[in-house]
């Protein structure tokens, strides 16, 4: 792949709303590293679908959100699978992430954690309602999105 970003390396924990960052990224050259666990991103199972035959290999918005991007399946609960996804942390530039607040620091995978050893680290974590706060667990989809944007009102 060429283009402007080919020296960067960038890990993604995304499914939904992360995961057009690195789609952008990716397109411009950037090594991004999708990380999935054994059963696949949630993203594969959003249709509409290339047939009327669904499965994680259909998803037509699957495929346009993680076009040049390379995926590394990975069972965070095992010591082993997990240490291969540190290690692949340690030599990124930049990780995305779009999980629960709180939910990779759960396994050393916080920008605290993976910063101690990777000091250039940029760490971009895209939630609804941000990291802290009242409303920071709570899950969204559209139709919350758009009662709190006004247009359903």
């Amino acid at each position: 792949m060429s283009g402007p970003l080919t020296d960067l390396v960038v890990v993604e924990f995304s499914d939904q709303l992360g995961q057009l960052a690195g789609k952008l990224l990716a397109d411009m050259g950037a090594d991004v590293i999708k990380v999935e666990p054994p059963h696949g991103s949630a993203a594969r199972k959003v249709g509409p679908f290339a047939s009327a035959e669904t499965g994680p290999e259909r998803s037509l918005n699957f495929w346009y959100h993680n076009t040049n991007k390379r995926s590394f399946v990975a069972d965070l609960d095992d010591p082993d699978s997990l240490a291969e996804v540190q290690a692949l942390c340690a030599r990124a530039n930049l990780i995305i992430e779009d999980r629960a607040p709180g939910a990779l620091a759960a396994y050393g995978l916080d920008f605290e954690a993976l910063s101690a050893s990777n000091g250039g680290l940029v760490y971009c974590s895209i939630t609804p309602f941000g990291q802290t706060g009242p409303w920071a667990n709570w899950k969204v989809n559209d139709l919350v999105a758009l009662a709190l944007g006004g247009p359903m009102m």
